[in-house]
Protein backbone atom coordinates (compact mmCIF):
# COMPACT_ATOMS: atom_id res chain seq x y z
CA UNK A 1 0.00 0.00 0.00
CA UNK A 2 1.13 3.49 -0.35
CA UNK A 3 0.81 6.85 -2.74
CA UNK A 4 1.59 6.48 -6.53
CA UNK A 5 5.17 7.40 -6.73
CA UNK A 6 4.70 10.60 -8.83
CA UNK A 7 2.00 12.96 -9.99
CA UNK A 8 2.31 11.16 -13.56
CA UNK A 9 1.32 7.55 -12.10
CA UNK A 10 -1.34 9.78 -10.27
CA UNK A 11 -3.01 11.02 -12.93
CA UNK A 12 -2.78 7.33 -15.05
CA UNK A 13 -4.44 6.08 -12.08
CA UNK A 14 -7.20 8.36 -12.21
CA UNK A 15 -7.61 8.32 -15.75
CA UNK A 16 -8.14 4.54 -15.63
CA UNK A 17 -10.44 5.61 -12.76
CA UNK A 18 -12.63 7.67 -14.91
CA UNK A 19 -12.25 4.96 -18.04
CA UNK A 20 -13.56 2.23 -15.79
CA UNK A 21 -16.53 4.36 -14.55
CA UNK A 22 -18.22 4.59 -17.62
CA UNK A 23 -21.18 2.96 -18.35
CA UNK A 24 -21.73 -0.47 -19.93
CA UNK A 25 -24.59 0.94 -22.34
CA UNK A 26 -22.77 2.36 -24.62
CA UNK A 27 -20.57 -1.04 -25.45
CA UNK A 28 -24.17 -2.74 -25.50
CA UNK A 29 -25.61 0.15 -28.09
CA UNK A 30 -22.53 -0.14 -30.66
CA UNK A 31 -22.69 -3.93 -30.59
CA UNK A 32 -26.44 -3.94 -31.62
CA UNK A 33 -25.95 -0.58 -34.27
CA UNK A 34 -23.22 -2.86 -35.95
CA UNK A 35 -25.44 -5.80 -36.10
CA UNK A 36 -28.55 -4.24 -37.15
CA UNK A 37 -26.67 -1.88 -39.88
CA UNK A 38 -25.93 -5.23 -42.38
CA UNK A 39 -29.58 -6.45 -41.82
CA UNK A 40 -31.42 -6.09 -45.26
CA UNK A 41 -34.56 -6.05 -43.54
CA UNK A 42 -36.99 -7.01 -40.55
CA UNK A 43 -38.13 -10.50 -39.52
CA UNK A 44 -34.91 -11.83 -38.37
CA UNK A 45 -33.05 -9.14 -36.77
CA UNK A 46 -33.65 -10.07 -33.31
CA UNK A 47 -31.89 -13.17 -34.17
CA UNK A 48 -28.83 -11.55 -35.91
CA UNK A 49 -28.19 -9.47 -32.77
CA UNK A 50 -26.29 -12.08 -30.57
CA UNK A 51 -27.37 -11.14 -27.06
CA UNK A 52 -26.45 -14.02 -25.77
CA UNK A 53 -22.66 -13.28 -26.64
CA UNK A 54 -23.27 -9.64 -26.39
CA UNK A 55 -24.64 -10.41 -22.45
CA UNK A 56 -21.93 -13.00 -21.63
CA UNK A 57 -19.00 -10.85 -22.87
CA UNK A 58 -20.44 -8.14 -20.97
CA UNK A 59 -21.13 -10.00 -17.69
CA UNK A 60 -17.48 -10.70 -17.90
CA UNK A 61 -16.09 -7.71 -18.81
CA UNK A 62 -18.12 -5.97 -15.82
CA UNK A 63 -16.46 -8.14 -12.89
CA UNK A 64 -13.39 -7.67 -14.31
CA UNK A 65 -14.39 -3.84 -14.25
CA UNK A 66 -15.73 -3.60 -10.91
CA UNK A 67 -12.88 -5.26 -9.00
CA UNK A 68 -10.54 -3.17 -10.86
CA UNK A 69 -12.62 0.04 -10.05
CA UNK A 70 -12.64 -1.20 -6.42
CA UNK A 71 -8.90 -2.40 -6.04
CA UNK A 72 -7.93 1.27 -6.74
CA UNK A 73 -10.31 3.00 -5.36
CA UNK A 74 -9.92 1.39 -1.98
CA UNK A 75 -6.17 1.91 -2.05
CA UNK A 76 -6.53 5.24 -2.69
CA UNK A 77 -8.90 5.14 0.56
CA UNK A 78 -6.35 3.02 2.31
CA UNK A 79 -3.39 5.77 1.42
CA UNK A 80 -5.24 8.48 2.98
CA UNK A 81 -6.23 6.42 5.92
CA UNK A 82 -2.48 5.57 6.50
CA UNK A 83 -1.46 8.92 6.33
CA UNK A 84 -3.91 10.20 8.44
CA UNK A 85 -2.94 7.20 11.19
CA UNK A 86 0.89 8.31 10.81
CA UNK A 87 -0.04 12.20 11.75
CA UNK A 88 -2.00 11.05 14.92
CA UNK A 89 1.35 8.83 15.37
CA UNK A 90 0.70 5.30 15.17
CA UNK A 91 3.13 3.27 14.01
CA UNK A 92 3.89 1.70 10.97
CA UNK A 93 3.80 -1.82 12.51
CA UNK A 94 0.74 -1.18 14.13
CA UNK A 95 -0.70 -0.58 10.36
CA UNK A 96 0.47 -3.19 9.18
CA UNK A 97 -0.52 -5.52 11.70
CA UNK A 98 -4.23 -4.77 11.20
CA UNK A 99 -3.67 -5.43 7.26
CA UNK A 100 -2.45 -8.73 8.80
CA UNK A 101 -5.27 -9.56 10.53
CA UNK A 102 -7.87 -12.42 9.21
CA UNK A 103 -10.88 -9.68 9.03
CA UNK A 104 -9.12 -8.05 6.76
CA UNK A 105 -8.47 -10.78 4.60
CA UNK A 106 -11.78 -11.96 4.88
CA UNK A 107 -14.02 -8.56 4.07
CA UNK A 108 -11.96 -7.95 0.91
CA UNK A 109 -13.40 -11.65 -0.11
CA UNK A 110 -16.95 -9.98 1.03
CA UNK A 111 -16.10 -6.94 -1.04
CA UNK A 112 -15.69 -8.95 -4.25
CA UNK A 113 -18.64 -11.02 -3.62
CA UNK A 114 -20.60 -7.48 -3.76
CA UNK A 115 -18.88 -5.72 -6.63
CA UNK A 116 -21.13 -8.52 -8.93
CA UNK A 117 -24.39 -7.17 -7.21
CA UNK A 118 -23.88 -3.28 -8.81
CA UNK A 119 -22.30 -1.11 -11.81
CA UNK A 120 -22.53 2.11 -9.84
CA UNK A 121 -18.95 3.22 -8.84
CA UNK A 122 -20.65 5.51 -6.29
CA UNK A 123 -21.60 2.15 -4.58
CA UNK A 124 -18.12 0.89 -5.21
CA UNK A 125 -16.75 3.87 -3.63
CA UNK A 126 -18.89 3.64 -0.69
CA UNK A 127 -17.19 -0.15 0.20
CA UNK A 128 -13.66 1.30 -0.30
CA UNK A 129 -14.57 3.40 2.58
CA UNK A 130 -16.13 1.24 4.62
CA UNK A 131 -12.89 -1.15 4.31
CA UNK A 132 -10.76 1.71 4.73
CA UNK A 133 -12.33 3.76 7.31
CA UNK A 134 -13.22 0.27 9.64
CA UNK A 135 -8.91 -0.27 9.23
CA UNK A 136 -8.60 3.00 10.56
CA UNK A 137 -11.07 2.75 13.13
CA UNK A 138 -9.39 -0.66 14.22
CA UNK A 139 -12.46 -2.07 14.29
CA UNK A 140 -12.88 -3.94 11.48
CA UNK A 141 -14.94 -7.50 11.82
CA UNK A 142 -15.81 -9.26 8.82
CA UNK A 143 -19.27 -10.42 9.40
CA UNK A 144 -20.28 -6.63 10.23
CA UNK A 145 -18.46 -5.54 6.89
CA UNK A 146 -20.32 -8.01 5.14
CA UNK A 147 -23.76 -6.48 6.48
CA UNK A 148 -22.53 -2.84 5.74
CA UNK A 149 -21.28 -3.75 2.41
CA UNK A 150 -24.62 -5.19 1.37
CA UNK A 151 -26.07 -2.20 2.18
CA UNK A 152 -23.37 -0.16 1.05
CA UNK A 153 -24.33 -1.59 -2.59
CA UNK A 154 -28.20 -1.60 -2.47
CA UNK A 155 -29.20 1.92 -0.73
CA UNK A 156 -30.23 4.58 -2.85
CA UNK A 157 -29.16 7.91 -2.65
CA UNK A 158 -32.43 8.90 -1.34
CA UNK A 159 -32.23 6.17 1.13
CA UNK A 160 -28.83 7.74 2.29
CA UNK A 161 -30.30 11.52 2.18
CA UNK A 162 -33.29 10.31 4.10
CA UNK A 163 -30.97 8.57 6.70
CA UNK A 164 -29.15 11.48 6.83
CA UNK A 165 -31.88 13.47 7.71
CA UNK A 166 -32.72 10.75 10.84
CA UNK A 167 -29.30 11.67 11.95
CA UNK A 168 -30.22 15.58 11.77
CA UNK A 169 -33.05 14.38 13.72
CA UNK A 170 -31.10 12.68 16.27
CA UNK A 171 -28.24 15.81 17.18
CA UNK A 172 -31.27 18.28 17.27
CA UNK A 173 -33.34 16.24 19.61
CA UNK A 174 -33.23 16.98 23.16
CA UNK A 175 -34.29 14.31 25.93
CA UNK A 176 -37.79 16.04 25.98
CA UNK A 177 -41.01 14.52 25.73
CA UNK A 178 -43.37 15.12 22.63
CA UNK A 179 -39.70 16.90 20.81
CA UNK A 180 -39.94 14.11 18.40
CA UNK A 181 -43.47 14.00 16.92
CA UNK A 182 -42.71 18.01 16.98
CA UNK A 183 -39.85 17.07 14.87
CA UNK A 184 -41.11 15.56 12.38
CA UNK A 185 -44.42 17.22 12.14
CA UNK A 186 -42.03 20.19 10.62
CA UNK A 187 -40.18 17.51 8.83
CA UNK A 188 -43.01 16.49 6.73
CA UNK A 189 -44.16 20.29 6.29
CA UNK A 190 -41.38 20.73 4.45
CA UNK A 191 -40.34 17.94 2.59
CA UNK A 192 -42.02 18.85 -1.06
CA UNK A 193 -40.06 21.91 -0.65
CA UNK A 194 -36.28 19.82 0.35
CA UNK A 195 -36.91 17.32 -1.80
CA UNK A 196 -39.51 18.66 -5.09
CA UNK A 197 -38.22 15.88 -7.37
CA UNK A 198 -39.37 13.27 -4.73
CA UNK A 199 -42.69 11.74 -2.92
CA UNK A 200 -43.59 11.09 0.16
CA UNK A 201 -44.67 7.84 -1.04
CA UNK A 202 -41.37 7.30 -1.86
CA UNK A 203 -39.31 8.80 1.41
CA UNK A 204 -41.73 6.15 3.18
CA UNK A 205 -40.62 3.35 0.90
CA UNK A 206 -36.69 4.15 1.75
CA UNK A 207 -37.63 4.63 5.41
CA UNK A 208 -39.24 1.14 5.30
CA UNK A 209 -35.72 -0.14 3.47
CA UNK A 210 -33.59 1.59 6.35
CA UNK A 211 -35.44 0.22 9.15
CA UNK A 212 -35.01 -3.15 7.16
CA UNK A 213 -31.33 -3.00 7.52
CA UNK A 214 -31.66 -1.66 10.96
CA UNK A 215 -30.43 1.42 10.40
CA UNK A 216 -33.25 3.25 11.82
CA UNK A 217 -36.09 2.18 14.28
CA UNK A 218 -39.71 3.24 15.27
CA UNK A 219 -39.48 5.08 18.43
CA UNK A 220 -43.36 5.27 18.67
CA UNK A 221 -46.38 5.72 16.75
CA UNK A 222 -48.09 8.70 15.41
CA UNK A 223 -51.28 10.11 13.57
CA UNK A 224 -50.13 13.25 12.14
CA UNK A 225 -51.72 13.61 8.92
CA UNK A 226 -49.20 14.58 6.75
CA UNK A 227 -46.86 11.60 7.65
CA UNK A 228 -46.47 8.85 4.71
CA UNK A 229 -45.77 6.72 7.53
CA UNK A 230 -47.21 5.24 11.00
CA UNK A 231 -44.36 6.03 13.28
CA UNK A 232 -41.81 8.18 14.44
CA UNK A 233 -38.01 7.17 13.29
CA UNK A 234 -34.51 7.21 15.78
CA UNK A 235 -31.41 6.73 14.48
CA UNK A 236 -29.59 2.80 15.38
CA UNK A 237 -26.24 2.57 16.30
CA UNK A 238 -25.75 0.87 13.05
CA UNK A 239 -27.25 3.79 11.30
CA UNK A 240 -24.56 5.81 12.59
CA UNK A 241 -21.96 3.35 12.30
CA UNK A 242 -22.99 3.29 8.69
CA UNK A 243 -23.11 6.58 7.97
CA UNK A 244 -19.69 7.36 9.39
CA UNK A 245 -18.15 4.39 7.47
CA UNK A 246 -19.21 5.52 3.77
CA UNK A 247 -17.49 9.19 4.98
CA UNK A 248 -14.61 9.79 2.30
CA UNK A 249 -10.87 10.52 4.09
CA UNK A 250 -10.38 13.52 4.06
CA UNK A 251 -6.96 14.79 1.83
CA UNK A 252 -4.00 15.56 2.96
Amino acid sequence: MGFPENEVAADNRQRELEILSKPPGAQIVTKIKDAVSIMPGVGYIANALGLSKILLELGVSSVEDNLTYLGLATETALCRIEQNLEEHGVEVAEIRRRYEEPAFAESIAAAVLHTQRTRQKARLNRMAQILANSVEADDLDAEAFDDLARAAVELTDLDIQLLNDVRECESQLPDVSGQLFMWWQAYWDNFDAKYPKRTKRAAAGALGKLQSFGFVYGAEGTSMAKSPVAVLYRLSEDGERFLTRIQRPPDI
